[in-house]
């Protein structure tokens, strides 16, 4: 019977696609195996696309071969996370420089959009309804910022290493994160964005660099600046 990703020519890209959500939502944790035979099951397609697509994280770093064993879910050890950390914060920062100037309206208000569905993934007592949701937009939101620089190296640098640092933020999110960040989280946002819509450089980079710069904490990094 013909599969969802079947349908469609694209089925590399599919393939990867799903299989990079797979890991960022956490139900492949950093080191666990990927097995192509499971994985093909799965996700309802042949070996084939899997070993592209596995080959493909492993050329980003996000993914390894182990020689004798098979391929695994890459690690990050903290002296990584905060080199991870340091160069989102300087890439964000230079990118929100240039966004700021460049953005068009319709992405202020796909902006506004993503920060309004943010508020609604905290909920009144200042907890999380879904983290793995508010997640999701939050990334969108800083990928927005990344894409409105207009540099397609910037964009392509930030999401490889925001993908390990998203998978970082779900693996620990109850150990390192919890829900005290939720409400600051919010206020930031909507700094970052008024700045966006006052069309303010200084402003714009401030508010990013205020924000990042916190998220870091929960970490328990310190980032030299």
């Amino acid at each position: 019977m013909e599969t969802m990703l079947e349908r469609f020519p694209d089925l590399a890209e599919r393939t990867y696609a799903a299989l990079e959500q797979t890991i960022l939502r956490g139900d492949l944790a950093p080191g666990a195996e990927l097995v192509i035979v499971d994985l093909a099951q799965k996700l309802g397609v042949s070996r084939s696309p899997v070993k592209h697509a596995i080959a493909r994280l492993c050329g980003e770093g996000l993914a390894v071969q182990i020689s004798g064993k098979g391929y695994y879910v890459s690690r990050v050890d903290d002296q990584q996370l905060k080199h991870l950390l340091d160069a989102r914060l300087l890439i964000e920062v230079a990118a929100a420089a240039r966004a700021v100037v460049c953005a068009e309206e319709s992405e202020l208000a796909t902006m506004r959009t993503l920060v309004e569905e943010m508020i609604r993934c905290v909920n009144p007592a200042g907890g999380y309804v879904s983290y793995p949701d508010f997640v999701e937009r939050d990334k969108k939101f800083h990928g927005l910022i990344v894409s409105m620089s207009r540099n397609p190296y910037l964009m392509q640098a930030h999401r490889l290493l925001n993908f390990h640092v998203f998978q970082a933020r779900m693996h620990f999110a109850d150990e390192k994160i919890g829900e005290a960040r939720a409400v600051p989280a919010m206020g930031e946002h909507v700094a970052i964005l008024r700045a966006f819509e006052g069309r303010s450089v200084a402003e714009a980079k401030d508010a990013v660099a205020t924000h990042i710069r916190n998220a870091i904490e929960v970490f328990g990094i310190k980032i030299e600046v």
